[in-house]
């Protein structure tokens, strides 16, 4: 799969399997073994350059994955991506209230964004509150992208 073909409403994830293999996902597949031996005290990162403005952390939803492969294969454009209901809010993922660049976090710590990403070539750097547990996986969902890069 390639990344610079990733639109709006595309998800992009990675998961750190208990024995240290770190596999990376695009709309809920496992594109397989991303880097071996990572250790096992991780945060979820996101680095919003290029033409990613926005991205939002989304619960896994194995019937929503199926609509994201059959919307690529389809070439629906239309289609709109909803989250599942609220889980707990102590252990859910949630970005963490402090960020590098330009970069803000904002809807109940769920989401990322690059504000001015329209006005000039910038990055900014933002990470989960708490690492990840093992077997857990961190999903994003690409909420906006600029169509082109400045």
């Amino acid at each position: 799969f390639n990344l610079d073909e990733l639109r709006v409403g595309d998800r992009i994830g990675m998961m750190r399997k208990t024995n240290g293999n770190l596999h990376l996902y695009i709309n809920g597949l496992d594109q397989g073994v991303a880097a071996t031996k990572v250790p096992s005290l991780m945060w979820g990162v996101v680095d919003l350059y290029g033409m990613t403005v926005k991205v939002t952390i989304v619960d896994r939803d194995e019937r929503e994955e199926h609509n994201l492969i059959t919307r690529r294969n389809t070439a629906l454009r239309d289609y709109t991506l909803n989250d599942l209901p609220e889980e707990d809010s102590v252990d859910r993922l949630m970005f963490h209230p402090k960020c590098r660049g330009h970069a803000d976090v904002i809807n109940n710590a769920r989401t990322a964004h690059r504000p001015n990403a329209m006005d000039d070539f910038n990055n900014g750097v933002v990470l989960t509150q708490r690492p990840l547990k093992p077997n857990e996986l961190f999903e994003v969902r690409l909420d906006k992208m600029v169509s082109e890069v400045f």
